[in-house]
């Protein structure tokens, strides 16, 4: 190819994309080889990806200096990122100079997901060559300075990164925001630029807060609510598995799948603060010294993302570093459970056995003549008023203990799981956790720790029960 054919090719190029400056439904056409390659058997985007495309272009026609701010609420799997990653790039494809910026809930989200899904976009761009992508920054390269888009992670302390975002062609966007602190929310609202353009895509996990207080705005606000049965990549049937399990107006449903707003309260069980005021507390021996001392043991599954057998030891409102072993037979693991329970002195050893695994833990633990009592977290809960299964009210039973005087040893893991899980309400108005399933899905990693920690709030009686429960107080003493 001659250097004229090229620099002909260039100019057509620069000009296809210059006409696609208020058309970006034409332009993710244009852009990239659907029907191809690995976007074989995809004919375009999904209906509400180009539904959102179409009212950012009606939009630019007919107010093209206005600003432009849109919201979508929806469930798990509609394809958020790759929206993300066609607004970002058709951005920074039409428009000399933008100047970008992405956030997420959290950094791992953004890097591992939000910002990892742009590089997988700009892969297939039919304008690639443009532009260089790293893991914090996506830039022209021949204006990297100032022909850019930023990963920026966030938090209350870093306000001030996102008040610099000023003058033309300014867009910002958030992922998952129903996680991103109401601070970042506030000032980014101060952003009056004119075409300035805010993009925010989240599961509305959160009855309040900034991304729950957008859709309070219409007059502002473009807003949807995208159900995860009307798009293409979610698995149908399981969904309807889910909507029958939990009901199609329940608080689970409503959030994971319907994508509305959860009808009675914050779904995060345990805030963040109770479990770093926890590790920043130190206990000494007289305030636990005569509570009971009891072990929670959670059994690897098998194969799962991060899956661990995790051992704890707690006494009362005190907590040990708990110990965590990766491919260990369940023979071993029980010898080490009973090496930890003769030397820790305790009183009761609690394991899970759900599904089936563990249940040859307990069996040597028994024949060890070892106190034990098999948690099965889809049992009746105690409360069955109040909780769908065991699982659901153990959990919340150690959130209410985290709220006390409470010592836990400086575990990483803990910060990760703990705070991570969420809940709801089903159509009996019984508190319910989301699946380990569902939240190994968002979190990437299995809440072994937290499992191990949580069983150790099983009443004891449930040993020795095999009919519905009576409701009996617990003997385990909380701090």
């Amino acid at each position: 190819m001659t250097a004229l054919m090229v620099d002909d090719h260039e100019l057509a190029l620069q000009a296809a994309m210059e006409h696609y400056y208020d058309d970006p439904v034409g332009w993710v056409y244009f852009a990239f080889s659907w029907g191809e390659g690995d976007l074989a058997g995809f004919d375009g985007p999904d209906e509400w990806q180009i539904q959102q495309l179409q009212d950012v272009k009606d939009h630019i026609r007919t107010s093209p200096l206005a600003i432009y701010r849109d919201a979508t609420a929806s469930g798990h799997g509609i394809g958020k990122t790759a929206e993300v990653a066609f607004l970002i790039l058709w951005f920074m494809s039409t428009r000399a100079d933008a100047n970008i910026v992405a956030t997420a809930n959290t950094a791992t989200q953004l890097s591992t997901k939000t910002w990892r899904e742009l590089k997988v976009w700009h892969n297939r761009l039919i304008n690639k060559h443009w532009f260089k992508w790293t893991a914090t920054k996506f830039y022209h390269i021949d204006y990297p300075e100032t022909w850019v888009a930023n990963a920026i992670p966030n938090s209350e302390h870093n306000s001030d990164s996102f008040q610099g975002l000023h003058g033309t062609n300014c867009m910002l966007l958030f992922d998952e925001a129903s996680s991103i602190p109401d601070i970042i929310h506030e000032v980014c609202n101060g952003i009056k630029d004119p075409g300035f353009m805010w993009f925010q895509y989240g599961n509305p996990t959160r009855a309040s807060g900034g991304f729950r207080d957008t859709f309070r705005h219409p007059e502002k606000w473009k807003l949807r609510h995208v159900d995860s049965r009307d798009c293409m990549l979610p698995n149908k049937e399981e969904l309807a598995k889910d909507v029958l399990e939990h009901g199609e107006d329940s608080d689970y449903v409503r959030k994971r799948i319907r994508g509305v707003f959860p009808r009675t309260s914050d779904s995060q069980l345990i805030p963040e603060d109770d479990v770093l005021n926890a590790i920043k507390c130190e206990l000494e021996p007289r305030v636990f010294a005569n509570f009971d001392k009891v072990i929670g043991v959670d059994v690897a599954k098998g194969g799962g993302m991060g899956d661990r057998s995790v051992i704890t030891k707690r006494q009362g409102p005190k907590v040990w570093k708990p110990e965590a072993y990766r491919d260990k037979k369940e023979g071993e693991l029980a010898i080490e459970v009973y090496r930890v329970y003769r030397e820790f002195d305790a009183k009761m050893v609690f394991v899970d056995t759900t599904g089936g695994y563990g249940t040859a833990v307990v069996q040597k633990l028994k024949e060890l003549k070892v106190p034990v009592v098999e948690v099965v977290f889809s049992m009746n809960a105690v409360d069955t008023r109040s909780y769908f299964n065991m699982r659901t009210e153990i959990w919340c039973e150690m959130a209410r203990w985290l709220k006390g005087t409470v010592d836990l040893p400086n575990c990483r893991e803990y910060i990760e799981e703990l705070p991570a899980i969420e809940y709801g309400y089903n159509g009996n108005l019984q508190q319910q956790l989301e699946t380990k399933k569902d939240l190994i899905s968002r979190i990437g990693v299995s809440p072994d720790y937290g499992d191990s920690l949580a069983v150790t709030f099983t009443n004891y009686s449930r040993a020795f029960i095999s009919k519905p429960p009576l409701k009996v107080r617990s003997r385990t003493r909380r701090g």
